[in-house]
């Protein structure tokens, strides 16, 4: 015989804290998955005493065939459905319906239910709990998806401790560097301060030599000191050493000699000296011709 199993509504169970909502859509989903189920006794998971087929849904209500002589006209049917639910405010939506794990035979219809903050509703059916208090397996359930859900968002946080632990390594090796960093700086600035009384004797003792050989060279000559100022040691010790060489003995050179050569007396070293002379003067401007 064909009979109505189910149809939209509310059911409250105990374990649950807000009623479960059964749509049309769902009842659809279930009848497009499912072929069938058995029929059972009063409490689910029994013995079967029949079978549930050839399901569909008909002006917004679940149908099926019933193949029992045990059913009749006065029954009431509560499917066990086996789907998931979805929180959805004010109550939990019966979505994904994976199957119907039986569906239970009752002595009569079940009474409408009126719930808080609903409309009153016949709950001609079940879900995977039972209206007689038999909902240990939907709490199971219940249970297993909020562990799932807890499974996932740790393994969110897990994923996000992984990054900031990998941010702590960097940071604790730029950490290290700026350490070894800070290490060498105090040990160079410390070396530093102990090479400084070498280096303040060392630019004192050639400020010193620089001075004596501006005076030495300008020979108390204001314009030539002034000009002296603006050369370098090594520049004043090179003037020095060009004007401290000795030049070589004044004669007269055989191929000079009155009446054997023409010539102005002067030897070739002589000459060779001038013409050197000439090149400093030359580089130098006229320090030389200012000292004289």
């Amino acid at each position: 015989m064909r009979v109505k199993l189910f149809e939209p509504c509310y059911m409250e169970y105990k374990g649950l804290d807000k009623p479960v909502r059964y749509t049309e859509r769902f009842l659809k989903d279930v009848a497009s998955k499912i072929l069938k189920s058995k029929l059972v006794e009063e409490e689910h998971n029994s013995t079967s005493i029949g079978e549930v087929s050839n399901l569909t849904v008909t002006d917004g209500a679940l149908f099926g065939d019933v193949n029992s002589s045990k059913a009749s006209d006065d029954s009431g049917y509560s499917p066990y459905f086996d789907c998931d639910l979805e929180d959805i405010g004010d109550c939990w939506d019966a979505v994904n319906p994976k199957g119907l794990i039986d569906v239970a035979l009752t002595s009569q219809p079940r009474k409408p239910v009126k719930l808080p903050n609903t409309t009153t509703t016949t709950t001609n059916g079940g879900s995977r709990m039972s209206n007689n208090e038999n909902n240990d397996n939907e709490t199971i359930n219940i249970l297993n998806g909020q562990v799932k859900d807890l499974n996932k968002q740790l393994a969110i946080a897990e994923n996000k401790l992984k990054t900031s632990q990998e941010k702590l390594k960097q940071f604790d090796e730029l950490e290290k560097e700026r350490d070894e960093l800070k290490a060498w700086k105090e040990e160079n600035e410390k070396l530093i301060e102990e090479q400084k009384p070498i280096i303040e004797a060392y630019k004192k003792d050639q400020e010193t030599k620089r001075s004596e050989l501006i005076e030495k060279l300008s020979g108390g000559n204001e314009e030539i000191k002034a000009q002296m100022k603006e050369k370098d040691l090594g520049t004043l010790e090179f003037i020095d050493s060009l004007k401290s060489h000795e030049l070589p003995p004044q004669g007269i050179g055989a191929h000079n000699a009155q009446g054997l050569d023409e010539g102005d007396g002067t030897t070739d070293e002589e000459a060779e000296q001038e013409e050197r002379q000439k090149a400093v003067e030359g580089m130098f401007d006229d320090l030389f011709t200012k000292e004289e």
